[in-house]
Parts: C-alpha cells; structure tokens; sequence
C-alpha cells in the first residue's frame, strides 16, 4: 500500500511539472510574440528587419565595412544604433549582439581577419550603447563577432552572396538563457 502511494504521489508530481512548464513556455511564447509586435510598429519605415525564433526577436541590419571600421563604428552603424537603443530602454531584456561580416579584402586597414574584425565591430557597439549610462544592469548585455562563420545561407535569390550584419537578440526566455 505505501509503494503504491509514493507512486501516485511521484506520478502528481511530474504531471504538475510538466503542466507548470507548459505553461512557462506558453508565457515566454506570448512575452516574445508581445516584443516582436512592439518591435515591427516601432521600427516600421526603418531598415531594420525584426525576426522571432525560439530565443527571443532579433532586430537586424545590414552594414559595409569600411577601412577604418576597426577605429570607429561607421555612421551606418551610429544611425540604427540610435533607434535601437531606444527600443532597448523599453524593456530589461538580456541582449546579444552578434556581428557577422563578409570576407573582408586581403589589404585591409586594419589587418585583421574576418572573426576579428566581427568582435572588435559587436564589442563596439557594446560599449556604444553602454556609454551614455541609459542600461543600469550592464551585465544583460553580450557582444560576439562570428565573421564569415555564420553567415546567412548563400541561396540563388541573394546572388550567392551574403552581406555584413549586425544581429542583435533580444532573449525572451524566462531565465534569461
């Protein structure tokens, strides 16, 4: 009699579980599909393409690397940094700004390989929305320079080629993660 009560004990246990994460995940779904509407009317009219996937919204866009990247972050950049930056204030998010960029030419200013170039462009643009002091938790934010690593597939509706992007994640998840 007692193994069969520990049993249905054990077995109410992990249906409440299962049900409770059930419901975190429905909860993180509706909180992300409530971001990524947000995003679409605050960033309508912009170059900026908002995506959703099962981390959270990704506002991304595409820039040029320039020869003297590795100093500044061009005005391309600066611009759509700008709005971004005020989308961010709304919310308390963890952030993960990945930088990919396209093969770079042998002779550039900086000498630098792709992943490198990638880093040195996501941690600027850390430190560019960190500067005003506008974040308090400065921990929720992550920079990451993948170079030519992870690029946009090359199909034939974009030529075989991919260009330079700046994806930054919004995570939506209930951790953080």
């Amino acid at each position: 009699m007692r193994k069969i009560l520990i049993l249905i004990l054990i077995y109410i246990s992990i249906t409440l579980y299962v049900s409770a994460t059930e419901v975190v995940y429905v909860f993180q779904e509706s909180y992300a599909n409530m971001i990524y509407s947000h995003a679409q009317k605050f960033f309508e009219g912009s170059n900026i393409v908002i995506k959703q996937n099962a981390m959270g919204v990704i506002l991304s866009f595409l820039f040029s690397v320039q020869s003297d990247d590795c100093k500044n972050l061009n005005s391309e950049i600066l611009k759509n940094l700008k709005k971004i930056e005020q989308f961010l204030a709304k919310n308390k998010n963890p952030v993960i700004i990945e930088v990919h960029t396209k093969k770079i030419a042998e002779n550039n200013f900086c000498e630098l390989k792709d992943w490198e170039m990638a880093t040195l462009i996501a941690n600027m643009i850390e430190r560019e929305l960190l500067l005003d002091n506008k974040f308090k938790d400065k921990k929720r934010f992550k920079s990451v320079g993948y170079g030519e690593f992870i690029s946009q597939k090359n199909t034939p509706y974009n030529g075989f080629n991919y260009d330079s992007r700046v994806d930054i994640m919004i995570l939506c998840n209930m951790s953080g993660d």
